[in-house]
């Protein structure tokens, strides 16, 4: 029993000593790895003075994944002897430039880094190419005055703070693509005289004041977080900026864009200025969104640009611009106003479906080539006082609220067919040299055509709601009217003129005879045939004199007992007249075929009057009365329809 004793035990000792030899050898794995990893660690790590050693010996520096610690300062190097002097890109006085460069004959290639100190290769010449792919700058990254030989690789790098390239030159291709720059991106001056590809974010200020790229730029794609200076900026090939975010204000001011300009679905977040900018060749804003007030002041479009379904949130800007492309701004909308103030149109312009919800001034604008504003919505007022036209114009099917014309001019064809005018629409004083057609225009709010000139004026009256008055546009209206033909329209023009002349001043004539003549004889004339344009009112007025008469006729008696008008009718022998000419029995019909043919007997044309009535306890004097008065109203009734009508119905026969 002893002896098994001992033996459980002799196994349960060996079995802890066992697991206690592997715990130790554990311990001692890990601590071989930890002190691997810091002495791996300290490989990764090199100080900034070593690799401004190896640039003093003209080393290639290579570098990837490193941490350096220290400031990589060129300026550090005083025995640092190669120099060369290089004509300034950027010859403004700014500290720290300057034309005499130290040459860097080594190659540059630091990727995967990181940089914690500052960076001063302020005034460098770098001869072989640079490239610093993924590298991360936590200080100041100083490349002011540089010049880069070859090409440039900055692609993914981070900036943290400032980025200074002003006055640099990249003779080959420089390529940022992805990078970040956290500061202040300075390539004020710069000039870059190939390939760039700017496609980064910049989350401080980006400065690029008269900066020269030779080459195409590439920002399609970039952020902008901050305000963005592009002043005097200088474009000599290709300008691409389509999706680009502009979250604050951006100033492209007194810039040059000499090749294609592209800023496609581009997204202006802060105020835009182009101010005095000359775009040479194609410019596209399609889709582009200006969130707010956009300024476009005397630029200049030498080419085709394209502004299709754009969106302008507030005010938009275009005064004293120029378009010698092809513009088009077909279903762009402007949210707020749009300022076209003489502006030149030297080419086709394309404003189709264009919507403007505050007011739209082309004041003094000049188009010298076709010019469409097919089914534009005008919401506000809009002005085209003073415009020329040189073109023809096509506004058909617009929607316009108050519109003003004044002292327009249209040297061919004035197209304004199915517009609609909600408001007031001024066209005084303006001149069409060929025809203006506005068939089926709809003017309901007031039409001013106060010394308007045209030849022929598509136009009919049933569309306007009201005419300012102005005697000679009236007469212009008029005599258009009969010219076209439209002789409905001319008597329906010529009664409204009528009218509106009743309730003007008269200074030839004293007060009473104004009294008199509007109060007692105008007002007449316009009710009983219209001015000699409403042949039916003078028919009604007859029927309804007829009427009253053939009433007072029968209330008196007429063709009744009391009657004695046909005892007296006796030929010249004494006896009475055959049946056919028996007198009145009373019924209805005879009383109306009385009064009728006396009403028709004043004109003493076509019937003669019957028999003056003889009716029992009626006044003799007062029967003759009535059978004048109705005879006299008869021929002035007959006189006005029949004036009525040789003016109207026998007229347009």
């Amino acid at each position: 029993m002893d002896e098994k004793f001992i033996v459980a035990g002799a196994t349960v000792f060996a079995q802890e000593a066992c697991s206690l030899a592997r715990i130790w050898i554990w311990i001692v794995l890990l601590a071989f790895f930890a002190v691997g990893l810091s002495v791996g660690a300290n490989d990764r790590v090199v100080p900034a003075s070593r690799i401004l050693e190896q640039i003093r010996a003209g080393e290639p520096i290579e570098y990837d994944g490193f941490t350096i610690t220290g400031d990589l300062d060129l300026d550090g190097l005083d025995d640092y002897s190669p120099f060369a002097n290089e004509a300034l890109c950027y010859p403004v006085n700014h500290t720290n430039l300057s034309e005499k460069k130290k040459i860097m004959a080594s190659l540059i290639r630091i990727t995967n880094c990181t940089i914690k100190g500052e960076v001063n290769f302020n005034n460098t010449r770098f001869d072989r190419p640079f490239d610093l792919e993924d590298t991360r700058f936590e200080g100041h990254a100083g490349f002011r005055g540089a010049v880069f030989q070859e090409d440039v690789n900055l692609s993914n790098v981070q900036f943290s703070k400032n980025a200074d390239f002003l006055g640099s030159i990249f003779r080959k291709s420089a390529s940022f693509n992805d990078a970040q720059f956290l500061g202040y991106a300075d390539f004020e001056g710069a000039c870059l005289k190939n390939y760039t590809n700017l496609q980064c974010d910049f989350a401080n200020i980006a400065d690029f004041k008269i900066t020269h790229f030779d080459g195409t730029a590439c920002f399609d794609g970039a952020e902008f977080n901050d305000t963005a200076y592009f002043d005097g900026v200088e474009f000599n090939q290709t300008a691409n900026f389509n999706d680009v975010v502009f979250n604050r204000s951006v100033y492209i001011n007194d810039a040059d864009f000499n090749g294609n300009a592209y800023f496609n679905r581009a997204v202006f977040n802060g105020t835009v200025d182009f101010i005095k900018v000359n775009f040479c060749r194609h410019v596209d804003f399609v889709e582009a969104e200006f969130k707010y007030s956009t300024l476009f002041l005397e630029v200049s479009f030498k080419d085709t640009s394209n502004f299709k379904n754009a969106e302008f949130n507030e005010d938009a800007n275009f005064k004293g611009s120029s378009f010698n492309g092809i513009a088009y701004f077909s279903g762009s909308r402007f949210s707020n106003n749009a300022n076209f103030d003489g502006v030149f149109f030297n080419r086709s312009s394309d404003f189709i479906l264009v919507e403007i919800n505050g007011s739209a001034s082309f004041h003094g604008a000049v188009f010298n080539d076709t010019v469409l504003f097919d089914s534009v919505i005008l919401n506000r007022t809009t002005d085209f006082g003073e415009a020329v036209f040189k073109g023809s114009a096509d506004f058909s099917g617009g929607d316009f609220n108050i519109t003003d014309f004044s002292d327009a001019e249209f040297n061919k064809e004035a197209h304004f067919e199915e517009a609609q005018f909600a408001g007031k629409a001024s066209f005084n004083n303006v001149r069409f040299y060929e025809d203006a057609l506005f068939e089926g225009a709809d003017f309901n709010g007031k039409l001013s055509l106060t010394r308007t000139r045209y030849d022929k004026l598509y136009i009919r009256w049933y569309n306007i709601t009201s005419l300012v008055y102005d005697d000679a546009a009236y007469m212009s209206l008029m005599k258009n009217f009969k010219d076209l033909g439209y002789y409905e329209d001319y008597d329906s023009c010529y009664f409204q003129y009528r009218k509106a002349h009743r309730d003007q001043p008269w200074p030839t004539v004293d007060v009473l005879e104004q009294f008199v003549r509007k109060k007692f004889i105008d007002y007449p004339l316009e009710w009983f045939y219209g001015y000699g344009t409403k042949p039916f009112n003078a028919a009604l007025f007859s029927l309804g004199i007829v009427l009253i008469f053939a009433a007072f006729w029968w209330g008196i008696g007429l063709g009744g007992l009391k009657d004695k008008t046909g005892e007296k009718l006796k030929d010249s022998t004494g006896k009475s007249q055959e049946d056919d000419d028996e007198w009145l029995d009373g019924d209805i019909t005879d009383i109306l075929a009385f009064s009728t043919t006396v009403f028709l007997s004043g004109t003493k044309l076509f019937i003669d009057p019957p028999p003056l009535p003889r009716i029992e306890g009626r006044s003799r004097s007062l029967i003759k009365k009535a059978f004048i008065l109705e005879r006299v109203l008869g021929a002035l009734f007959s006189v006005l329809f029949f004036i009525a009508i040789s003016g109207t119905i026998a007229r347009a026969s």
